[in-house]
């Protein structure tokens, strides 16, 4: 094998072995306290939408705007809610895998 392909062996080789140590003593998560956390962020997210969300319905009718406009808003709302669901269960899942 030329020296030039030797080297860049060795070189992958050295890489790989780094990041197996690396992956190896990656600091251990607290899975609960992750949880924890975004079940916080969720529930500040939704709180502040559900407002944000009322106070858009009380002026679109005061300007007139059809009420299918504020089941809209509900639609986006849950939409949101359901995002979060999926991305939680998704992370979730990745807690279980380490």
């Amino acid at each position: 094998m030329p020296t030039q392909q030797l080297s860049k062996v060795t070189e992958l080789k050295d890489i790989s072995e780094r990041l197996v140590e690396a992956i190896v003593h990656q600091p251990k998560v607290d899975a609960n306290e992750v949880r924890k956390f975004l079940g916080k962020a969720r529930h500040k997210d939704l709180d502040q939408l559900e407002k944000q969300v009322a106070i858009l319905k009380s002026l679109l009718k005061k300007m007139g705007v059809p009420f299918q406009a504020a089941r809209e808003l509900d639609e986006l709302r849950m939409d949101i809610d359901d995002r979060w669901a999926v991305a939680l269960e998704t992370i979730d899942g990745m807690l279980e895998e380490r």
